[in-house]
């Protein structure tokens, strides 16, 4: 199949597919030569950076439920809600008050061995630093925080496991995608952001 079939042939996929919110882009699995590498795997949905937040907040619940000696430390977990678009005077007032550009998106605040604490700059599968974010988290690192850019949420999840001293158990992935599976209040949560 040359890659203009292929790329027609995922589009009328993807039409067939638009009710379900999650699988509106797809990446299909083509080859250097614009070939199929299989065409029996199915393709790949990609969540936006909000979506894979959401499921590390999810996820984060889930483990002070089945740790409740730990919960002190699932709660020290936040996100930091510096990015997104807002409308301009949102925007003014949010500097105002001391929102910072590159500021990455969570935050753990216990302090484990030599760490301050931990920093994650969240990404989607697809998703990249920009500058000023890896220069703010090598200014992180430097001042004894970990700081690490992680795209997606499990790779945040077992980030976080590893971080508290928990072993990490892929079990821990099917309760949380049955439940982001569940509407979502924000608007935009079924947009993804392919790149």
């Amino acid at each position: 199949m040359t890659g203009a079939r292929a790329t027609s042939s995922i589009k009328s996929v993807a039409a067939g597919r638009s009710q379900w919110r999650g699988w509106r882009a797809f990446r299909a699995p083509v080859s250097s030569s614009g070939n199929r590498t299989n065409p029996n795997r199915a393709p790949q949905r990609c969540l936006s950076e909000h979506q894979e937040q959401r499921r590390l907040f999810l996820w984060l619940e889930l483990m002070a439920a089945e740790f409740p000696e730990r919960r002190e430390d699932f709660d020290d977990i936040y996100a930091i809600p510096n990015g997104g678009f807002r409308h301009l005077a949102t925007a003014g007032r949010l500097r105002a008050e001391g929102v910072k550009k590159a500021v990455p998106d969570v935050h753990c605040a216990v302090p484990v061995g030599i760490y301050h604490g931990l920093f994650i700059e969240m990404k989607s599968l697809t998703g990249t630093a920009r500058p000023e974010q890896r220069a703010r988290i090598a200014r992180l690192r430097q001042r004894g925080y970990r700081a690490e850019v992680t795209r997606g949420w499990i790779v945040a999840a077992r980030l976080i496991a590893e971080y508290l001293g928990l072993r990490w158990n892929p079990a821990w992935i099917a309760p949380v995608e049955v439940a982001a599976a569940q509407p979502s209040r924000s608007r935009n949560s079924h947009k993804p952001n392919c790149g």
